[in-house]
């Protein structure tokens, strides 16, 4: 079974910083590509998290890595810091939260999305 980031263009650092951090490889993509909302949300806990975890964890190399670094190994800089701006803010939103942390498997929170987006939009 080959991983994720094997077919992937990504360093050895980033392979050592996802290894460490516990960063999932499977939101690993092509920079700059469209990705949906769930998958934005889902890169974004991740690097929120693991930027929490740098200073706690040791590093093979000695060399802790940058917030940008763990940014980058997903998505670039100025695209994060750009969803940045709006996702801060969603956790006061339990019920989006919610939403875009469902499994694929939850057809009511898929079904019913009036009341968190005001609107119900097939796709």
């Amino acid at each position: 079974m080959t991983k994720p980031h094997e077919h992937s263009l990504i360093s050895a650092r980033q392979v050592e910083i996802m290894t460490t951090l516990d960063m999932d490889q499977g939101l690993v993509g092509m920079k700059g590509s469209r990705v949906s909302l769930e998958m934005i949300w889902k890169r974004y806990t991740t690097i929120t998290k693991a930027i929490s975890m740098v200073g706690d964890t040791e590093w093979e190399l000695g060399k802790r890595p940058v917030d940008s670094e763990i940014i980058g190994v997903y998505t670039g800089k100025s695209a994060y810091y750009d969803q940045l701006k709006v996702l801060q803010h969603v956790h006061v939103y339990p019920e989006m939260v919610e939403w875009l942390e469902r499994s694929e498997l939850d057809t009511a929170l898929v079904q019913n999305t009036d009341h968190i987006w005001g609107y119900y939009k097939a796709s």
